[in-house]
């Protein structure tokens, strides 16, 4: 450690480091070892399972001419989903079925994301499926 005098503009040198900078270098080296720790356990334990997705309906209401389908989209797994496309598909009274679809960026792993679904038909009134079809690898 260097200390300066103001008054003579002269440097000392301390020989010895002081407990404040052993403590922190001390602190430092074991957060440095916890972090090594975890990122080594989560690359030796963690299972590269596929994405265990699936649907939840949480509202539906009206949005102009159309009729939005509110869900999440749950990803259980411990492993990422890109590019995660979600089908709904209505059967009406009379047996016309309508089909809308979005597609999420990403299904984080262990996650919940929200979404929605517009039809021209009112999605009470009849027969509703809404399923993850397909996603890929990011």
């Amino acid at each position: 450690m260097t200390v300066t005098n103001k008054r003579s503009r002269t440097n000392t040198e301390q020989r010895e480091a002081s407990w404040v900078e052993w403590t922190t270098g001390i602190v430092s080296l074991l957060l440095v070892l916890a972090l090594l720790g975890w990122i080594g356990r989560e690359a030796l334990v963690k299972d590269s399972s596929a994405p265990e997705l699936k649907i939840e309906i949480t509202g539906m209401s009206r949005s102009g001419e159309f009729h939005r389908v509110e869900f999440e989209l749950v990803n259980d797994a411990p492993s990422t989903a890109a590019a995660v496309k979600v089908v709904g598909e209505l059967r009406g009274a009379n047996g016309e079925v309508e089909i809308s679809d979005v597609t999420f960026d990403y299904a984080p792993a262990e996650s919940r994301t929200r979404g929605g679904i517009l039809f021209r038909g009112d999605p009470q009134a009849g027969t509703l499926s809404i399923r993850p079809a397909g996603y890929t690898e990011p």
